[in-house]
Parts: structure tokens; sequence; C-alpha cells
């Protein structure tokens, strides 16, 4: 809307937009940038429908007519490897768990990462929508692809993360629980591949040869360890990132999402992706310990002393 449609027929009035104004102002987006054109016919056609409950002059046909009078070329994609979304090796999560910071873009990453929604629901997430009592984010049906509620269970870290969040509030940035300070919009929500963007910064590779990681493909991470390694049941799993995969018969006797199953799975992905931070982080408390009764020890020469390296404590 900001960047095609207002500035390109944004003076003209609904009652008075024709087929041909649209191919003529929005044509060149249409064809040359397929999926942005898409999503701008697309909220231009609502706003018309919208308009026309007001206005029976309004007609939402000449959005369609356009379409028509500007073919596209078919194009033929690539397959890319399995998954359309370049995706990390789960091998690298620890990895990439450990090198996140404290920022607000750091813990929304860190949050996604726990709970595998979609960019769209971080961007969009209230304090409303969490049940700190019961650990869960209701994530509302108008956010959701399928148009139905769905309740994520909250892992641990997922929990402590929210806490240090509140801290993330400026003013004007209203319930979000992570707002962008640098937002130009109203809302101060962020671009939806901003989490995308901050892999790419720091180059994350991903399975997919000679391409980066992006935040969608995680949950294919997700995926390919619960169910590959760990050997859990693929359509938990796949619930468990909002894929629809019941019938109508067992959506009506499972209402309740299989949320304990569910956050058994999260829970495990949540240990293995912390699990090299919890190890360096005993791993100095014992060496801690160790040096704690002779002051004049440093850390880091119990740790060498620990490897099996000569020190020479009385030079040191």
């Amino acid at each position: 809307m900001a960047n095609h449609i207002i500035p390109a027929i944004g003076s003209i009035g609904v009652a008075d937009l024709t087929t041909q104004m649209i191919v003529d102002k929005l044509g060149p987006v249409y064809i040359e940038m397929p999926q942005t054109g898409d999503k701008v016919f697309t909220r231009l056609k609502m706003a018309l429908q919208y308009a026309s409950a007001e206005d029976e002059r309004v007609n939402t046909k000449i959005v369609e007519d356009a379409k028509i009078q500007l073919p596209r070329k078919k194009v033929i994609k690539k397959r890319r490897d399995e998954g359309h979304h370049p995706a990390l090796d789960w091998k690298d999560l620890p990895k990439l768990w450990a090198s996140l910071d404290s920022s607000i873009v750091d813990s929304a990453l860190a949050f996604y990462l726990l709970t595998l929604p979609r960019v769209a629901n971080v961007i969009h997430m209230t304090w409303s929508d969490v049940d700190f009592k019961e650990k869960v984010w209701n994530i509302p049906p108008e956010d959701i692809k399928n148009g139905s509620p769905f309740a994520a269970p909250l892992s641990q870290p997922a929990i402590d993360i929210l806490k240090r969040a509140r801290n993330f509030a400026f003013k004007g940035s209203g319930d979000l629980v992570f707002p962008n300070p640098k937002a130009r919009n109203d809302e101060h929500s962020f671009h939806i591949n901003f989490l995308t963007n901050r892999l790419k910064r720091d180059q994350w590779p991903s399975t997919t040869p000679n391409r980066f990681a992006v935040a969608h493909g995680l949950r294919a991470t997700f995926s390919t360890f619960m169910v590959g390694e760990r050997e859990h049941n693929d359509r938990l799993v796949e619930m468990s990132i909002q894929h629809d995969v019941l019938t109508k018969q067992e959506r009506a006797y499972n209402r309740a999402g299989l949320l304990r199953q569910r956050r058994a799975i999260l829970d495990e992905w949540a240990e293995y992706a912390t699990s090299q931070v919890r190890r360096k982080s005993l791993h100095r408390a014992r060496m801690a310990a160790i040096a704690e009764p002779v002051g004049d020890r440093t850390l880091e020469e119990v740790e060498r002393w620990a490897r099996g390296q000569k020190v020479d404590w009385q030079a040191e």
C-alpha cells in the first residue's frame, strides 16, 4: 500500500478508478515483480470491496479486469532442496543460540527459535496474547494461516526471554512484545524480513548450497531434527509449527491441540538449542569452584591446568 498503491493512485477517488488506470499505474509492478504485484492487486481489491459497502459506485471488478490485460510470462521455478526455504543445519543450532545477545532483534530471533511460529506472528505478538500462568502463547486466528486460533506452548527459556522483553517497551510502542524503536510506521513493528536479515548479517550457512539460512527455514531445521534425529511422531512435530495435519474429525476431538504432547517436544528442542550455552556455563562454574580457594589463581590459569597444560603458579 505505502510503496506502490498510494504513490500511484492514492489521489484518485475509489469510485473514479478505472481498469485502464490500474493497468497504466500498477501494471509494471504486476508484470515485473510477480510476488509483490500479487500482493498489491490483492490489497487493492480488498480496499475496493470495503469501499463498495459504503458506495455502490465503486466497481470491484476492475482489478480482475486489469489482470486480464496484464498477461505474464509463465515462469518455471527451479526446485530447491525439500523445503523451499534454506534451512540451518540442526548441528549449528546450539552455536547460533550461543551467538545471540540481549538486543530486541536477537531476543526476537531467540524466541522464534524456541517457538517456531511464522515470523509475522512474532512481529505482531502482544502481551495480551501471553498466558504466563499456563505458559502458553495464544496466537489469534487472524494471524494463523488456516484461520484457527493456535496455542503455542512456551518452554522455560522462552518465558525467560519474555520476562526480559518487558524492558523493550517505549512510549508509543503499545502492547507489542518486540517493538521496533526505529520503525517508520505508526505500529512500531519490524519488517517481515528482520529475522532473516539478522541471520544473513552473520552469514549463517544453510543446507542449500551457496545460500544463507533464512528464518522460515528454521522450521524445517526443527522438523528434521525432531523427526529424523529424535524420532518423534511426525504429525505432532508438524502440529508444533502450525501445520494443519488433523482431519476434520480429529480436530473435533482434539480441541486442546495436543498441547501437552507438543509442550514436551518443544521443551526437548529448547534443551538442545541451549545445550552449548549450558555446557559452557557449567564448565565455568566448575572451574570457578576450583579456583575459589586460592584467590591469586585466575580462571584462565585454572582452565589451562585442567587441560593438562603446564602452569608456573609461583612465577605468575
